[in-house]
């Protein structure tokens, strides 16, 4: 070997594998949420069951693009159920779709291989922009009903991701039509119809409103131990406990300006955000669209009791939960917390996520006492006008229940006096002017469910001198500093910092230079300065597991892929497959298995805080295998719009939900030394189709109320080691080059003090490298010549200082000497 690896050259199943597949399938059977049950469910294990549906033999585990993960194998929903002792009655028309799908994909493959030519990469961006996507299922006919069953699943499935939004047609977001007459032949034929939604988001379900499906469950994407995850979920041996963290549309037609979205209505340039702050629940609750399920919505097969009591010390809020199992089996409870702010100069949604806890599992009579705290500081508005955020006097009403349309009032803050919680400068100013939605002044929108009796409800006057202001110094960013920092610093010539702040490419052959080599690492820092003592660090992608070579051959003083690493890849033109994938019979193989986890919205669901840390755990432990330093994950952008291909990767329509549960993220994986996680994509990115070039113009109340606060709480909370920026523009600045987020906001008022790098190919044809460091990036990623050349280009004009190479430099250092620097002092 020319090089030193992790990669083993043994297929054997490892222990971290054991340990991953375990915490995975148990954070999947959490975070699958139960929709609708009319006493089908749970089926018992003597029953026979008819599965249909494109998703029951090949279960969609995540979505497509930098997010796959190179697993071992994935369990599909027919796999499951059959491991779980279930009688499959279908199998002939399962197999007969493996068959067509077989068929059809080596058809589509032809296709795109001739439309890419032998070595041409002109279409190369339409083969990523169009991959191929799960053919239909055939025509349920008498021939496929098999032996006689009661139980029936339909597990309908979608694709997308990265480069690939999806569309309000039928097929995608609408029902098919043979879909909606294969359901409806499974009512007539069967007693208990349950429809499974194998998709990495929401589906507009209006032709079973017709029909009469007994049970509904949302199982999204849940990763390669999904399939057991549903057996148990369907058998009762897990107890449905998740909760939805986006509110689910009756039609495409109620999401706000959903015609404006980018991928409808064709504008490539610039999408203005006119819902400004009511963002999901925000706006339905507001000006009372009734969702077919609202925020935080999830059923169980038991019932629960909970009582609620309110108190305030000083700037925090206390609730104090009881939750009692009253139901007929074990399970878990969510309690989630809402406030009503008063309205007054500045508009306000109804109500605002402002805390939420997760019970343990309660046997039938069991109670739990769980405590939800937050700050009176996270009730507070921006107002743009003075650039200031402020908390307006009046009453502050507290709701607590099991999601958005279930509470009761628990309590009622109430404050005086008006109160300046931080002074601000104004940031992203708007490309140009456009109207934001104002609602009508309502006691409360409909479809809400009859408030909880919830006991004694308890009146807190805020003293507002009690609530501090913070006031913020808007610098340069300042270097940093240390013994290993200042001493690899002096080695470093002006010229040679164009090369630190740029890094190494995607390793699809990776040069014998690095010192150390993960195969199918994202990317790598310089390895130029690795004998002077400055190595390189791997960036390895996610955010649904480690993204590397599954299986992987030495190929001369390089390492290539057997397979592709991605779906699309084995799309490419003739010339690109053969650089790329060599077969293994021209080297010495490696092995590298990683864990296929729950997407991050199916992770989400669980609303579990530990969860959420386990994965991470998990996580690391895998990235200590093959040692990779930096997790290019947790993914954390808001779903916007149900159409956002990637929202499958992020966690939530609310900014609270999401920043926390991305800092539980970062906990786990940053909880030994020598990790690091990089939260993304910062910020506005929800679209993938027009990322590259869309401007999200956005006002500065929503940047800084929805887009920007879940990577605050991120931040503050998670303390994430490094943070990507995204392709697009916030308000006609690319992201990269945007000094207001990424110093003003992200180093200034938050203290940041991580890694700041690029998305992957950011500067092809986008962006001016200099001028993103000189926003305050750090790292260019993966780092060409022209990143190089117009870095130093700036630096011999003057318009980029060797100072501010110097400090951008120093950040990167740090991240070399806190992650490759440590491990190489502890056995590989």
């Amino acid at each position: 070997m020319k090089f030193k690896t992790n990669a083993r050259r043994s297929k054997d199943i490892m222990p971290h594998e054991r340990v991953s597949a375990e915490v995975s399938r148990r954070v999947a059977g959490e975070g699958i949420v139960l929709l609708k049950n009319e006493g089908a469910l749970p089926f018992s294990l003597n029953d026979k069951i008819a599965l249909y549906g494109e998703g029951a033999a090949l279960t969609v585990r995540g979505g497509i693009g930098s997010g796959e993960v190179n697993c071992r194998y994935v369990v599909s929903i027919w796999e499951g159920l059959k491991a779980a002792g279930y009688t499959i009655t279908t199998e002939k028309w399962l197999q007969e779709y493996l068959d067509t799908f077989a068929a059809k994909k080596k058809a589509y493959t032809a296709e795109m291989r001739k439309k890419a030519g032998f070595a041409s990469f002109k279409n190369l961006n339409y083969i990523l922009g169009h991959p191929f996507m799960n053919p239909e299922g055939m025509a349920i006919t008498s021939k496929y009903l098999g032996q006689k069953a009661k139980n029936c699943l339909y597990v309908l499935s979608r694709q997308a991701g990265e480069n690939v939004d999806r569309m309000p047609v039928k097929g995608d977001f609408l029902l098919s039509d043979r879909e909606t007459e294969n359901i409806k032949t499974c009512c007539k034929e069967y007693e208990n119809v349950v429809v499974v939604i194998n998709v990495g988001g929401y589906i507009d379900l209006s032709p079973l409103d017709e029909l009469p499906v007994a049970g509904i469950v949302f199982f999204g994407q849940q990763g390669a131990e999904g399939g057991h995850a549903l057996a148990d979920i369907i058998s009762g041996k897990v107890t449905p406990s998740g909760h939805l963290t986006a509110s689910w549309p009756l039609t495409y037609g109620d999401v706000p300006f959903g015609d404006q979205f980018s991928t409808i209505n064709g504008n490539t340039v610039f999408e203005d955000y006119q819902e400004g702050i009511y963002v999901g629940y925000r706006y339905y609750d507001t000006f009372g669209v009734k969702p077919r399920y609202p925020f935080g919505y999830g059923m169980s097969y038991t019932a629960f009791e909970s009582s609620y009591e309110a108190a305030a010390e000083g700037e925090m809020i206390r609730i104090r939960a009881k939750v009692k199992n009253v139901g007929k089996c074990s399970g878990k409870e969510v309690v989630q917390v809402y406030v009503s702010c008063p309205g007054g100069r500045l508009d306000k949604e109804y109500q605002r996520l402002a805390g939420f806890a997760k019970t343990r599992l309660l046997a039938v009579g069991e109670e739990d006492s769980i405590e939800i705290t937050f700050s009176v500081r996270d009730l507070a508005s921006y107002e743009e006008a003075a650039s200031r955020t402020i908390l307006e006097s009046g009453e502050y009403v507290i709701r607590a229940g099991n999601h958005s349309r279930n509470t009761g009032i628990i309590g009622v803050l109430t404050l005086a006096d008006e109160v300046i919680i931080a002074q601000h400068q104004a940031v992203c100013p708007r490309q140009h002017e456009f109207t934001e939605i104002k609602p009508e002044k309502k006691e409360k929108p409909e479809g809400f469910a009859p408030p909880q009796d919830t006991g004694r409800i308890l009146h807190i006057a805020i003293d507002p001198g009690a609530i501090s202001t913070t006031s913020f110094t808007y610098h340069k960013v300042k270097p940093r500093v240390g013994k290993e920092l200042d001493k690899m610093q002096t080695k470093l010539a002006p010229k040679d910092l164009a090369y630190i702040c740029a890094g190494a490419g995607l390793d699809v052959g990776i040069p014998q230079h690095h010192d150390f080599i993960i195969p199918g690492a994202c990317g790598y820092s310089t390895s130029k300065f690795e004998k002077a003592g400055i190595p390189a660090i791997s960036f390895c992608d996610g955010p649904a597991g480690i993204r590397l070579f599954d299986e992987c051959v030495e190929y001369g003083r390089s390492v290539r892929m057997t397979k592709p690493v991605m779906a699309s890849f084995d799309f490419l033109p003739t010339l690109v497959r053969k650089f790329m994938i060599r077969p293994a019979k021209e080297g010495k193989m490696l092995y590298q298995y990683t864990t296929s986890f729950p997407s991050g919205l199916a992770m989400a669901q669980t609303w579990n805080v530990d969860a959420i840390g386990e994965v991470g755990g998990a996580v690391q432990k895998e990235m200590a295998v093959y040692g990779a330093e930096y997790w290019l994950a947790p993914g954390m952008n808001i779903h916007r719009n149900p159409l956002c291909g990637r929202n499958y990767e992020y966690y939530s329509e609310d900014p609270l939900l999401s920043g926390t549960l991305a800092a539980a993220m970062c906990g786990g994986v940053q909880s030994k030394p020598g990790f690091g996680v990089t939260v993304k994509h910062f910020a506005g990115n929800n679209q993938e189709i027009d990322r590259r070039t869309i401007s999200a113009n956005i006002g500065e109340r929503a940047l800084r109320e929805i887009y920007l606060r879940n990577f605050e709480i991120a931040v503050k909370k998670g303390k994430p080691k490094a943070l990507m920026t995204s392709y697009n523009k916030i308000n006609g600045i690319y992201a990269a080059e945007n000094y207001d987020t990424v110093t003003k906001v992200l180093r200034n008022e938050w203290g940041f003090d991580g890694l700041i790098m690029t998305d992957w190919t950011t500067e092809k044809n986008m962006l001016n490298s200099a001028k993103a460091i000189a926003a305050g990036v750090n790292l260019m990623m993966p780092g060409i010549g022209s990143d190089r050349q117009q870095i130093l280009a700036a630096m011999k004009a003057g318009s980029l200082s060797e100072e501010t190479m110097r400090i951008s430099a120093s950040y990167v250092l740090a991240a070399i000497a806190e992650s490759r620097l440590y491990r190489s002092k502890q056995s590989r």
